[in-house]
C-alpha cells in the first residue's frame, strides 16, 4: 500500500506542463486527501524502517506540537482522548483521537488539524507550504531515539552535490556576533588569507550570520569552486578595518596519511570512508611492494582507527563530502540513500568492508541485526588481498566509532590482526536514511552491527587483546609483560555477548580495557616495538588464537 500511494503522488509530482498539481499540496480543504497521503506515507514507512518501537500517534503528535518553532502561540494539549490546538489561550482545533495506531486514520485526523491550525495562524499562512511540511516532519523525527533527524529536500541535495561546488572547510562556535571560529582547515588555506582561530566572522559576502542555522551558513561557505569569498572579522572584540578575502575550494573527503617508520608502514585513518579505505588498497599493493632505503620491504604494517575527539554540541563542523567528485553511480538518489549518506565520522558498513578487504581476502566482516525486515544481513569481505599478509597491528582508542569499530573487531575476530589500544566508543547503530517524497529524509537507526564472533557493538565497544589504558601502564613494563606469555585479553572475554541494556555486563566489559583516549601514543608505539619484534609478534598471535 505505501509503494502504491508513493507511485501514485509521485507520478502527481512528475512535471506534465502546467496542468499539474503544486507540491506539497497547501493546507487546504481542498487539498485534504492530498495532504492526508503524504502524512500516511510518512508514518507507514519511518515505522517500517525505524530500529525501534515507536506508534504512529506519538510521530503524529510530535509533528503537530513541533509546529510552535514556526509559531510560538500556538499550543498543544491532550486530555483522555482530546487533543486541542490553541492559539495563545484561545482554542481553535479539537478532534479526538483515533483508537488505534493506524496511518491512515491519524493522518486523516492530524490532516484536518493541520488544515484547520494553518487557516488560524497567520504566522503559519505567512510561510511557503514546504516549510511547514519540514517544521512538521522536525517534530516527527523528534519522536524517535537515536538522534533521529529530520533534513529538508534542499539541505539534502546540497550535502549530496556538494562536491560539485566549492566549499570553506572550518568549525565554529555560534556567538550573539556571528560565528566564533574553533579551527580553521586543514590545508591552511584560511590561515593564508589572513584568518585565525577565536576570530568572529560577523559576515560573509556581505551576509549577516548571527542567528543563523547550520544549513544557512554552510548555504553561504558553498559556491563554485575558486569564486570569491569575504568575511567580515571581529578580532579580540574589535573589527577589523578591512574585510579578509579568501577563495573556496573542492573539499575532498578525509583520507588516510601514510609514513614509514622504522621498517613499518604507518597508516593513519582518523575519518573512515569508502573512497580512503580503497585508496589505502591501492597504496598497500604498491608500498608492500616497495624497499625502503635498506632496500628492505616493510616488517609490517600499523593502522591506526583511533579517530578524531568529537565536538561539544555547539560547535559546528562543516560537513565533510562523503564522497567526493568521483562518485560511483549514485545518480539515483534511491541508491545514494541506501549506501549510507551520513553514516558518521566512524564511516559505514560498507566503508568497513572496503577496509577490511584491504587486508583479507574473505571472511566476515559484520552481522547485521535489527527488528525490520530484510535487515538482518551478513556481510563479506571480498577482493584481492593487497597486503601480502604482512604482520599487521590495529591501533583503536575510545576515539574509533562506527565502521572502524566494525573493522577492527573483523581483523581481530579473524586472527588477521593484533588489536592494541583502548576499549572503542561502542557506537554500533547501522543508520539509514528513509526519502518522504522529495519533502527531505528521516536520519533514523535501522540495524545494529554484530562483530564476526557474534557480540554487539552498541553501548560495548570493541576490547583489543592487548590494552594499553590501565592505570601505570608503561611502554616497557608491558612488553616485559608479553615476553612472559602474559597480557593478552581471553577470546572468551573478547567475544562476550550482551544486551545494549545490560549496564551491569557492559560496565564489567568496559573495564576490562577503559575505554580513553591514546593521548600519549602509547599504543602506537607498542605496536611499533611489536611489528620490530617478528618473533614476539607471531607468538602472541599464536597465543591469542589459542586462548
Amino acid at each position: 500500500m505505501v509503494v502504491l500511494r508513493t507511485l501514485a503522488l509521485l507520478t502527481a509530482m512528475a512535471f506534465l506542463g502546467g496542468c499539474v498539481a503544486p507540491f506539497p499540496p497547501e493546507l487546504q480543504a481542498e487539498n485534504a486527501g492530498r495532504v492526508e497521503e503524504v502524512l500516511a506515507d510518512a508514518y507507514e514507512e519511518v515505522g517500517e524502517a525505524y530500529n525501534g518501537e515507536v506508534a504512529v500517534s506519538e510521530m503524529a503528535l510530535a509533528g503537530l506540537a513541533n509546529l510552535a518553532t514556526v509559531d510560538p502561540s500556538l499550543a498543544l494539549e491532550q486530555s483522555g482522548g482530546t487533543v486541542t490546538m490553541s492559539l495563545g489561550t484561545e482554542p481553535i482545533y479539537r478532534f479526538d483521537k483515533p483508537a488505534g495506531e493506524s496511518a491512515d486514520e491519524w493522518a486523516e485526523a492530524v490532516s484536518a488539524a493541520l488544515i484547520a491550525v494553518h487557516g488560524r495562524s497567520g504566522r503559519l499562512q505567512r510561510i511557503e507550504p514546504r516549510r511547514l511540511y519540514d517544521s512538521y516532519m522536525n517534530g516527527l523525527a523528534s519522536a524517535l531515539g537515536g538522534n533521529s533527524r529530520y533534513f529538508p529536500s534542499e539541505e539534502f541535495y546540497a550535502y549530496l552535490y556538494a562536491a560539485i561546488d566549492g566549499l570553506v572547510d572550518l568549525t565554529y562556535v555560534p556567538v550573539a556576533e556571528g560565528l566564533r571560529l574553533v579551527s580553521l582547515d586543514r590545508r591552511g588555506h584560511l590561515d593564508a588569507a589572513g584568518l585565525k582561530t577565536n576570530d568572529v566572522i560577523t559576515h560573509i559576502d556581505s551576509k549577516a550570520t548571527a542567528g543563523r542555522s547550520r544549513f544557512e551558513v554552510y548555504s553561504l561557505l558553498r559556491g563554485p569552486v575558486d569564486t570569491k569569498i569575504v568575511f567580515n572579522v571581529l578580532r579580540d572584540g574589535e573589527a577589523l578595518p578591512s574585510p579578509i578575502v579568501g577563495q573556496r575550494w573542492l573539499v575532498e573527503p578525509r583520507s588516510f596519511t601514510f609514513r614509514r617508520t622504522g621498517g613499518v608502514a604507518v597508516y593513519d585513518l582518523p575519518v573512515l570512508n569508502e573512497l580512503a579505505a580503497g585508496a589505502l588498497a591501492k597504496s598497500l599493493a604498491v608500498e608492500t611492494k616497495r624497499t625502503d632505503v635498506g632496500n628492505q620491504p616493510p616488517k609490517g604494517i600499523l593502522l591506526d582507527l583511533r579517530g578524531e575527539p568529537p565536538v561539544p554540541s555547539n560547535v559546528v563542523r562543516s560537513p565533510s563530502v562523503a564522497l567526493g567528485p568521483k562518485r560511483r553511480d549514485w545518480s539515483s538518489l534511491g541508491s545514494y540513500i541506501d549506501a549510507g549518506f551520513m553514516a558518521g565520522p566512524g564511516g559505514s558498513p560498507e566503508a568497513a568492508r572496503a577496509l577490511v578487504t584491504a587486508f583479507m581476502s574473505d571472511g566476515v566482516v559484520v552481522r547485521q541485526r535489527s527488528r525490520q525486515r530484510g535487515a538482518d544481513t551478513v556481510i563479506e569481505a571480498g577482493g584481492i588481498d593487497p597486503s601480502d599478509q604482512l604482520p599487521l597491528v590495529v591501533v583503536v582508542d575510545s576515539f574509533t566509532v562506527g565502521g572502524a569499530e566494525i573493522a577492527a573487531a573483523a581483523l581481530q575476530d579473524s586472527g588477521r590482526a593484533l588489536v592494541i589500544g583502548a576499549g572503542t566508543a561502542g557506537s554500533g547503530t547501522i543508520r539509514r536514511n528513509v526519502s518522504l517524497h522529495n519533502l527531505g529524509i528521516v536520519n533514523l537507526p535501522w540495524a545494529f552491527a554484530h562483530a564476526p564472533s557474534g557480540y554487539g557493538i552498541e553501548g560495548r565497544g570493541v576490547t583489543p587483546r592487548i590494552c594499553t589504558s590501565l592505570p601505570g601502564g608503561s611502554l616497557q613494563g608491558l612488553l616485559s609483560t608479553l615476553r612472559r606469555g602474559e597480557g593478552l585479553i581471553p577470546d572468551a572475554q573478547l567475544a562476550r555477548a550482551m544486551e545494549p541494556d545490560d549496564t551491569v555486563a557492559i560496565a564489567e566489559q568496559r573495564a576490562l580495557c577503559p575505554p580513553d583516549p591514546d593521548s600519549d601514543d602509547l599504543a602506537v608505539a607498542l605496536g611499533m616495538a611489536l611489528l620490530n619484534e617478528p618473533e614476539l609478534y607471531a607468538r602472541l598471535m599464536k597465543q591469542g588464537r589459542s586462548s
